[in-house]
């Protein structure tokens, strides 16, 4: 009796594993200068991916991940959870109060059903009252999205971490200001045992993550690249898509002189797992009155 060449499937069925192949089961559309950037070039940015969104300081990295998320919520009604570790996000008390994220279609509001927001505070854990750490915010964080995942297994979600540069793990908090070369690297160990997590079960979870960054400069570089990004490899192996903003001018006013109607930049893509091409561009818009426009890159100028 001739042998059969063993199978993978066979394998697994001896050793009862009963594995869940994952595909990207629905995308976000952002626009045909955006999509190529952030995704596949026609279908856009798949669920299940995460995503680091890295520049200066003041180039609109929060509101371009409120741009998406809101598009999220108002194209496909997923539930946002917005961990903001800055403690910089002002929420709103009302539906209708004009805040900077609500005029950006985003449904942020005190007792909105669909949007969650998770901020350092200061309480018990067991029996001792302290700051909540990293560890504390990201475990609501997944516990959050297990019970939706329960609750709808079909639902689509965002998580927005703002920023990671502010995540302080427990170690650190521990250490207060007295820091050594331990609690130093506690956030890159840290961030790498969270990608590790967070990349199955943002795909089992039909989740879409966007992690902004910082990007700060490296003064004893005397070559090539002087800036980093905050928080080691974690980001450069684990992520999906990794872009970069980058603030090339301010926007004035073409019929009153002086006043200023946003900021313009470019977003450049470093790294595209998603099905799009690696080093696409394009330029941005974010105005002050509640939208942003994508436009093909080269249309904003450098200020001369």
């Amino acid at each position: 009796m001739a042998k059969r060449k063993p199978t993978l499937a066979s394998i697994r069925q001896r050793l009862k594993h009963a594995p869940q192949d994952w595909q990207p089961r629905s995308y976000i559309d952002l626009g045909e200068h955006l999509n190529p950037v952030m995704g596949h070039a026609d279908k856009g940015l798949p669920y299940g991916c995460i995503c680091e969104v890295s520049g200066k300081p003041s180039c609109g990295k929060s509101v371009f991940c409120g741009d998406i998320a809101a598009a999220c919520q108002v194209q496909d009604g997923a539930d946002i959870i917005w961990l903001d570790c800055e403690d910089s996000f002002e929420q709103p008390a009302t539906e209708d109060e004009g805040y900077w994220f609500q005029k950006r279609g985003l449904t942020c509001h005190e007792g909105a059903k669909n949007f969650y927001l998770i901020k350092p505070y200061i309480g018990k854990f067991g029996s001792t009252e302290r700051l909540s750490c990293a560890q504390d915010m990201t475990k609501e964080a997944e516990s959050l999205l297990e019970a939706l995942h329960n609750y709808d297994p079909k639902g689509k979600r965002v998580l927005v971490l703002d920023s990671v540069a502010n995540l302080m793990p427990a170690a650190m908090g521990a250490a207060g200001f007295d820091q050594s070369m331990n609690t130093e690297q506690s956030l890159p160990k840290f961030l790498a045992l969270l990608m590790r997590r967070w990349v199955p079960l943002f795909r089992q979870y039909n989740t879409v993550g966007l992690f902004v960054n910082q990007l700060r400069e490296n003064p004893g570089q005397m070559f090539g690249d002087k800036t980093y990004t905050p928080g080691g490899n974690a980001f450069k192996f684990g992520a999906h898509v990794r872009v970069r903003m980058r603030k090339i001018m301010l926007l004035p006013s073409a019929k009153v002189k002086g006043k200023i109607l946003g900021i313009g930049g470019r977003i450049r893509n470093d790294k595209n797992k998603a099905g799009g091409l690696e080093r696409s561009e394009c330029d941005y818009k974010i105005l002050f009155r509640g939208d942003s426009k994508f436009l093909p890159a080269g249309t904003i100028k450098y200020k001369k």
